[in-house]
């Protein structure tokens, strides 16, 4: 927008620059508003609340905004799509949505993120070609309890039996890193690999496409 002068900063929960340091910067700026932007489409009240509330209590309420989330947001959903038709589905390859799982309790708690993946999911088949439609499970289950079903581990091996090619699309995060380059693109590999999948490819988050961008800046604006 030529008639204001924004500036971004970043600040992570679990490495550097850490919310409290990039708080710190933005302190510095001076800025007369704060739009907060966690970079987590879904809401949960594990991740999103406690990156929102950790950002604003550094900042007096009345020039902080949050955005809250933006699983529904058409610039998202639009860039999701066009990382999925990059890798051209093949005629019966198997679409998987990959979203981080939670602990079932947390969901029955009311945390509405399971919801918000499903939405996703439901706005993404919407868009996709007849025939293209994807379904939606979770990855990175940790220890004995029960976590949001279906597990991808298991679709990928219920899927790979059959011998088709299987296609991944993470949908509950906007970059790569460890969920994304290890879990699923060598871990989930070598599984599918080792249960008899034709091929198996992932697709990139959604980074900085263009879509998502603009997506987000309609939302900014809007705040």
């Amino acid at each position: 927008d030529p008639k204001n002068d924004y500036k971004c900063f970043v600040g992570m929960s679990y490495w550097r620059p850490f919310i409290d340091e990039g708080a710190e910067e933005i302190k510095k700026y001076n800025p007369d508003e704060i739009i907060s932007l966690p970079l987590y489409p879904q809401h949960s009240t594990a991740t999103t609340k406690p990156a929102l509330e950790e950002a604003t209590k550094y900042f007096p309420d009345s020039i902080i905004k949050n955005i809250d989330s933006f699983y529904n947001d058409d610039g998202f959903v639009d860039a999701l799509v066009a990382q999925i038709q990059k890798n051209k589905p093949e005629e019966g390859e198997v679409i998987l949505f990959s979203a981080h799982g939670l602990p079932q309790s947390i969901v029955d708690a009311g945390d509405p993120y399971v919801r918000q993946c499903e939405e996703t999911a439901r706005r993404l088949n919407k868009k996709l070609p007849e025939g293209r439609a994807g379904k939606l499970c979770y990855q990175s289950r940790l220890g004995p309890k029960k976590w949001t079903q279906p597990y991808l581990r298991e679709e990928i091996i219920a899927a790979a039996k059959g011998g088709p090619s299987i296609l991944v699309v993470p949908i509950s995060f906007v970059s790569e890193h460890v969920e994304t380059l290890y879990e699923l693109k060598i871990e989930m590999a070598a599984l599918a690999r080792e249960k008899g999948a034709k091929n198996y490819r992932v697709a990139e988050t959604v980074g900085i496409h263009p879509d998502f961008i603009k997506g987000l800046a309609k939302k900014l604006t809007k705040t």
